[in-house]
């Protein structure tokens, strides 16, 4: 009983932009638009065709109960084209970056129209590192963060997570982020 979310913006692939933009037609939608600058290329070229297709649907008025923009407090292309519109506005805190936000608004929100318990899920993480603190070099955490170094160290800057399961290539995605 929860809206399908899909996620555009995050290639120059006009064949995904097209194609959710048809799975979209003929439903209610609304969006989340992600960037902290405001100037992300990806995002802001999806949010320029998302937008101008809401709006051949909804008026101005509508707009705003339907579009919601996460990006910085107050800077920044995205939130002043936000406050300008009088678009509600999420912020991504100025300390993390992108490939670390999956437990602030960015990740929260979606998470929370998937229907998750967010509070749950918060509440686990925060266990989490409590434990992994608890336990210092102990934790599998600690020990992986310090293998990674010493064989950087040792001029090992190669590191390989391989999936051949096409269903998982976002994770494999998100791990070559996480460690770019």
């Amino acid at each position: 009983d929860t809206p399908d979310i899909y996620f555009v913006g995050n290639s120059f692939s006009g064949d995904d932009l097209d194609e959710v933009l048809r799975i979209c037609e003929g439903k209610e939608i609304s969006l989340n638009v992600i960037s902290k600058s405001g100037t992300t290329t990806e995002s802001a070229i999806a949010f320029r065709f998302v937008r101008d297709a809401m709006l051949r649907k909804y008026s101005e008025e509508e707009l705003k109960e339907r579009i919601f923009i996460t990006t910085d407090k107050e800077k920044g292309a995205l939130k002043a084209f936000a406050d300008s519109e009088g678009y509600p506005t999420f912020v991504i805190p100025d300390d993390i970056g992108g490939r670390f936000s999956v437990l602030t608004p960015v990740g929260l929100l979606p998470i929370a129209v998937c229907g998750a318990d967010i509070r749950a899920l918060l509440e686990g993480a925060a266990e989490m590192k409590r434990r992994i603190d608890s336990q210092g070099l102990d934790s599998d955490a600690y020990r992986y963060a310090a293998l990674r170094n010493l064989f950087y160290e040792q001029g090992r800057t190669v590191e390989i997570l391989a999936s051949y399961e096409p269903s998982f290539r976002m994770m494999t995605e998100w791990w070559k982020q996480l460690f770019g």
